[in-house]
């Protein structure tokens, strides 16, 4: 999907600029508590000590409905190292033999379905938008417990010198079981052009370390 966007618009209702900022996380880089809005915890430091903790901060930040779970990882970003998109379903598990010590083991794993996270941002036809590649203004990572949503704000500066500012609201659906959102609000501060959201299903999803998950993965 390609799209114009303008600078200085406001989207969505949020504000022009990005939002101040939550207090930053405690020690362990897993989020507090936010004195600002009730009902929040949020993360709002983006270092090497935080990326340690980002697979415990996905979990924590998860949304389900009691039939769909989704790990609270960035649309934007692909598993590796540090993150870890998931998505679960209820009953959807695969059932394996491995041999481990001689002896057959039976496994029933909770199966990583098919990411439908996958939201992708290029400005001008250029390279996707990958955290590491940018100039990070700042972040804040949150879950919105009131309103069932994780949340992410972000501003940042390309090697173009254009700044802008992604706003990503996230939620699983109480009142449909099979169904969850996506919702980004992008504000372009200091230029104007057009910009393609990339969409997509990956049904390379695995989970790491289950031999009976890479089983049910080759066999798609």
């Amino acid at each position: 999907m390609t799209v114009l966007v303008t600078g200085n618009e406001r989207k969505g209702g949020y504000p022009h600029k990005a939002v101040p900022f939550a207090r930053s996380c405690g020690r362990s880089g897993l989020g507090t508590p936010s004195t600002e809005v009730p009902w929040t915890v949020s993360c709002s430091r983006m270092t090497a000590l935080i990326l340690r903790a980002e697979g415990l901060r996905e979990a924590l930040t998860s949304t389900g409905n009691g039939y769909l779970c989704a790990r609270g990882a960035a649309e934007w970003e692909d598993a590796d190292g540090v993150h870890y998109p998931g998505t679960y379903v209820h009953g959807g598990y695969n059932r394996e033999t491995t041999i481990l010590g001689g002896l057959p083991v039976l496994n029933e794993d909770l199966v990583n379905m098919p990411n439908w996270l996958v939201l992708q941002l290029r400005i001008e036809g250029g390279d996707v938008i990958r955290l590491a590649d940018v100039e990070l203004l700042g972040y804040r990572h949150e879950l919105d417990m009131r309103f069932a949503t994780v949340n992410r704000h972000l501003s940042f500066r390309d090697h173009e010198g254009r700044e802008t500012t992604l706003h990503s609201r996230r939620f699983v659906s109480m009142a449909d079981a099979h169904h969850g959102g996506i919702e980004w609000t992008l504000v372009p501060e200091n230029w104007s052009g057009r910009v393609e959201v990339v969409t997509a299903i990956d049904g390379g999803s695995a989970t790491p370390g289950s031999p009976a998950t890479s089983s049910w993965k080759a066999a798609t």
